[in-house]
């Protein structure tokens, strides 16, 4: 490397691959002169502001190196640069923002596909240490996607439980959300719409969608992320409670909404939707319900 250093010395990527071997031979005032050369050369390529930070760390210069990491960034908010200046301001005494910078590590590990996540077992075995010294909580995202496109009815609909299925696998493969704690409820398979009837525990019918929700809500902790969405008809009705001084509530239909007692629409209003957001306690339990 020196040698290709003799023969182009305002090559940027020579004096940043010399920084790193230097770095992980634990000659860190050799790192630092490569790192500044390399940046001097190369100003916007944020790993080198990352690996200058962790250098800095290692000279004792903390200051300085909280400054490296916030340029990499504000460059690019690549989740290793969170996970290293984490690490950086746990071992400096600094947890509130330790816990912060992990936080923001861990969301964006979640959205990484599971091969990128399994790529490095060392980020892993960083993370689960850090995550128990900080006694941060592991963040679950779960998810509830509601199809209807009422099959038996005269006015169904063609695309919403399509709509519902590309929802759930845009929070899989973008969003960070685990296929186990995605739900979809729909009333025919994607792309048909009679065929092959749907097993009654997949049915978005007013029971399953309101006991799902619950059961989501049920196994949330603090610091979890919850997500909900409906494909299908709403409607407006009469409001009993009177809240809304336009006398109507706002409700969705279910797939079975016409089996409802005399005569009337079986609906779930966002009266039924509040109180199963709100059912849960904060101790793991579910409070019951009016509705």
């Amino acid at each position: 490397l020196k040698r290709a250093l003799y023969l182009d010395p305002f090559e940027w990527i020579i004096s940043y691959n010399l920084g790193l071997v230097h770095l992980n031979t634990g000659q860190f005032a050799s790192a630092f002169h490569f790192f500044s050369a390399s940046i001097n050369l190369k100003p916007d390529f944020p790993s080198s502001y990352m690996y200058l930070a962790i250098t800095l760390s290692r000279l004792d210069d903390f200051s300085n190196a909280c400054s490296a990491y916030e340029k990499a960034i504000e460059m690019d908010s690549d989740h290793m640069f969170h996970l290293n200046f984490a690490i950086t301001l746990f071992n400096h005494g600094e947890l509130a923002e330790a816990k912060r910078q992990f936080v923001l590590f861990n969301d964006l590990f979640q959205q990484l596909d599971e091969e990128q996540r399994n790529s490095d077992p060392e980020v892993n075995e960083q993370r689960q240490l850090l995550q128990r010294a900080l006694k941060v909580a592991s963040m679950v995202k779960r998810a509830l996607c509601i199809g209807c496109n009422y099959p038996s009815k005269a006015f169904g609909l063609a695309g919403a439980v399509n709509d519902a299925f590309l929802i759930a696998e845009t929070l899989q493969v973008h969003m960070g959300f685990c296929h186990e704690n995605v739900c979809v409820l729909h009333d025919v398979y994607p792309g048909q719409k009679k065929s092959l009837k749907v097993e009654p525990a997949k049915c978005p019918t007013r029971v399953n969608i309101l006991q799902q929700l619950q059961q989501m809500v049920r196994q949330t902790r603090p610091g979890d992320v919850l997500f909900f969405s409906f494909s299908g008809y709403g409607l407006q009705v009469d409001d009993m409670d009177g809240y809304q001084d336009e006398g109507y509530e706002e409700a969705i239909l279910p797939t079975d909404f016409v089996d409802g007692r005399d005569g009337d629409y079986s609906v779930i209003c966002t009266n039924d939707l509040h109180d199963a957001w709100c059912s849960y306690d904060g101790t793991n339990s579910i409070k019951k319900s009016t509705n």
